[in-house]
Parts: structure tokens; sequence; C-alpha cells
């Protein structure tokens, strides 16, 4: 008899451990106030999603990742993940032959019943965008009336209801296809469009103009990986031709041989407010022509160029300097150049020069995309700029610190 009591006491003894031991393991987080645990929580999908190429921001409706993944492992981690919004209103959907589309399907269910259908719901379809994805989206439709935000391979079937949206590597997107769907879909909310690749025109019937009176930001560069390859497809800025937006303050296009054309043409049905502008392609400084930007550059605050030539900054600067008199409240200015860093001397004078010109002048970065800035150099800017207030950035492409290798300043 004291044997087995021995053995209920020692077994209680064990209990009463494994118990203290599950306390001491499970308190601490419990202790942790809700908004602390969320935040936690809200790195995990970023963290899975690198592996995956998920867009940022976005989170991957599948059961091995954030956030599905946090809701198997205790009440207090699935009411927390549950009730925190930014996990349910921005899915990506990544599509592919294997995929099933049953689970995609579930899974998307499910995601929209927990996306708070007050705040806005952000969709990015990547990947070939299959007849069973299109699919899929059409039997949530329903949810369009709270969709804000759509990062998709193919022209989507609403737009009524969008703040943004960008293609990218789309396959059979032309810029019929583009300007008709705008047309249709109406967008008149929309705000931020992004066109990265398109493909030839199969079509020989004229286009119409579409106007987007709500649209602030249009970035019409080619895509990285189609300069890489050299392809054939048409450059997305020629859709400036069809378009009329009064509205806008941000554009980014890569240059084509049509570029002024279409940008003069642009220009005069829109005469918009423009404040940044970015051109990039340029394969040689003569082909660069700042006097197209006339109409526009009294506003004009922000100004970035890129040109492939390997001659170094000097004859882009040049370019610049003949132009100076159009932008008198230019307050920002980017030169990239393929070449390899050397000219100096030539930029100060270059900086110097446009702080005499531009009383609202604040800045000015020079990029380029080979070798790598000496010590010396730096050491020479951060001298003979010491004191300044005209910030000067000088770097060159894939490095560290935000891509710039130094920065100092100089004086009025």
């Amino acid at each position: 008899m004291s044997s087995r009591n021995q053995l209920l006491q020692h077994i209680d003894e064990l209990s009463s451990a494994i118990e203290d031991l599950e306390i001491r393991r499970l308190v601490p987080m419990s202790r942790l106030p809700v908004e602390l645990l969320s935040q936690i929580f809200k790195l995990c999908p970023r963290a899975f999603h690198r592996s995956q190429e998920a867009e940022e921001g976005y989170s991957h409706p599948n059961p091995l990742l954030a956030p599905l993944l946090l809701l198997g492992v205790c009440r207090l981690w699935r009411d927390i993940v549950i009730s925190c919004p930014s996990f349910w209103n921005a899915i990506d959907l990544q599509y592919s032959y294997k995929m099933d589309e049953g689970i995609d399907a579930a899974h998307l269910a499910t995601w929209l019943g927990r996306a708070p259908k007050p705040l806005p719901l952000s969709l990015c379809f990547r990947g070939r965008f299959t007849d069973d994805a299109q699919r899929v989206v059409q039997q949530y439709s329903v949810h369009s009336l709270h969709l804000r935000d759509m990062t998709i391979a193919k022209l989507p079937p609403m737009l009524a209801s969008l703040n943004a949206l960008q293609l990218y590597r789309c396959s059979g997107i032309t810029i019929a296809d583009c300007i008709d769907g705008l047309r249709a879909g109406g967008a008149p909310h929309l705000e931020k469009l992004s066109i990265g690749s398109i493909d030839n025109e199969t079509s020989t019937a004229p286009l119409l103009h579409v106007s987007l009176s709500s649209l602030r930001t249009l970035d019409l560069r080619r895509d990285d990986w189609q300069q890489e390859q050299g392809t054939n497809e048409p450059c997305p800025s020629h859709m400036l031709r069809y378009l009329t937006l009064p509205a806008l303050q941000n554009l980014t296009l890569s240059y084509s041989s049509t570029a002024y054309s279409d940008l003069t043409g642009f220009f005069a049905r829109s005469s918009p407010p423009l404040f940044f502008l970015e051109i990039s392609g340029f394969e040689e400084a003569s082909e660069i022509e700042l006097g197209y930007l006339r109409p526009v550059s009294a506003n004009l605050s922000t100004l970035a160029i890129e040109c492939r030539q390997n001659y170094g900054m000097a004859p882009i600067c040049d370019k610049f300097v003949a132009n100076a008199k159009l932008f008198r409240n230019l307050r920002h200015l980017t030169l990239m150049n393929a070449g390899y860093p050397h000219g100096f001397n030539q930029l100060l004078a270059f900086v110097a020069d446009c702080a005499g010109r531009h009383r609202h002048f604040e800045s000015a970065r020079f990029i380029f995309s080979k070798g790598n800035i000496p010590q010396v150099i730096r050491e020479q800017f951060r001298v003979s700029t010491q004191g300044g207030t005209v910030h000067v950035h000088l770097g060159c492409w894939g490095e560290e610190e935000n891509q710039i290798q130094c920065m100092c300043s100089h004086c009025h």
C-alpha cells in the first residue's frame, strides 16, 4: 500500500511539474499585450513569403504558411490572427498548372469571408492567369465592391472601384486591350496605374482616347526582364497617345522612338500639374531633348534621367544646362549613367551651376551602374561640399545604404 501511495504521489509530482512547465512556456506569451502579439505575427508572412516569391505586403492562402499556420497553435493565437485585418485584406494568389483549383477556391472563400468588409480589399494574381483562375475571380466578384487595389497578369473584369492597378509580365495584353479595358471599366477612382509590358498589336482598328480624371501616378516603364532579354514588344509609354490625364502629378516612362511626339500630344490634351518625371532607357545622350517638357516645366520639382551610354555624366549634364531656364522651380535632379564613375570635378561644377540658377534647388543624385566610387573621391566630395545647403548623392547601383555610396552637401 505504501508503495502504491508513493507511486501516486510521484505521478502527482510529475503532473504538477509538467503543468508548471506548460504554464512557464505559455504565460510569458499570454502576458504580452494583444497589440504587441499582432505586430509580431505580422512579421511572419513576410518571412515565409520571401522563399515563396509572394508580393510584398500580401499574404498567401496556404495552410503551411502564416497566417493560416498560426491559427492552429492555440486559441489565443487564433483569436488574435482572425481579429487582425492586415492578414485578410491583402491576398496573394499565384497560379500554376500543378495547383489544385478546388483547394485554392476554398482558401479564397475562407479568406474573403474573414476580410473586414468596411476595409479595402487587395488581390494579387500572379503567374499565368488561366481560365480556372478567371472562374475563381468571377465566383467571388461580389466582393469587388470592396476591392481597392489589384495586381494582376490580365486586365481585371472589374475596374469601377479600383484605386490602384498594376499590370506586369502580361501575356496577350496589348495597348488596345488596356485602353478598351480602362474605357469599359470607367475607373473613376483609379489614382495609380503601372504597366510594365505589353504584347504587339494584332488589330489595326483605330483607338479612341480615354480620360481618367482621378489618375495621379502613371508608371509606363519596361519590365527589367524585358529590357535584359531585348524583346521586341512595344514600349508601354506608347499608351500616352491615347490617354488624357488632367490630374497627373507623377510620370515614369521608358524612352522610345515616338516618346517625344507622344509626350507633346499628351501634354497638349491633359495640361497636367506634373511634379515628378522620370525618363529611362536613353541609349545615347543625343536622344535627350528636354525642350519637349516646356508645357509642364513650370510645376516640375523632381526630374530623373537614365542614359545607358558609357561616356560619363558630362553629356547628360550639358543637355540639362542647355535647357536650365525651363526648370525654374526644380528642387531635385537625378542623373543615372551606365558607365564607370569619373569626371567628378565637372559634377561639382554642375551642382554649383544648378544651385546658382535654381533658387529652390535642394538635391542632386549621380548614380553610375559600373565600378565603385573610390574612397579618395568620396572624401573629396565631403570636404569640398561641407557646410552646404544642397545635398549631393554620389554612388553606384547595386550597393547597400539605399544603393548610394556616399552623401554630402554643396552650398549655393
